[in-house]
């Protein structure tokens, strides 16, 4: 595909085929699905469901790991706060 047709697509000001979305799902080494995964925007209960998953599944390396990320990251908040 050229640049000027995908920027097209981009901008909304054409559409795509089918055949166009596989295309760019296997460039891209995704699926066609996974392009319109939105989850980001899952209210809050599903995004700690997620977290807990991950939780669940961490070993003690990951464990440590996330709770140093966490707590950066509360410390430079309550700076910035402050």
């Amino acid at each position: 595909m050229d640049t000027p047709n995908l920027s097209n697509i981009e901008c909304g000001k054409r559409f795509m085929t089918a055949e166009t979305l596989e295309k760019i799902a296997l460039a891209l080494n995704t699926t066609e699905r996974e392009l319109f995964n939105f989850s980001y925007t899952e209210p809050q209960k599903y995004m700690r469901a997620d977290i807990d998953e991950y939780l669940n599944i961490a070993d003690a390396d990951d464990l440590l790991f996330f709770s140093q990320v966490i707590k950066s990251y509360y410390e430079r908040k309550q700076k910035i706060t402050n």
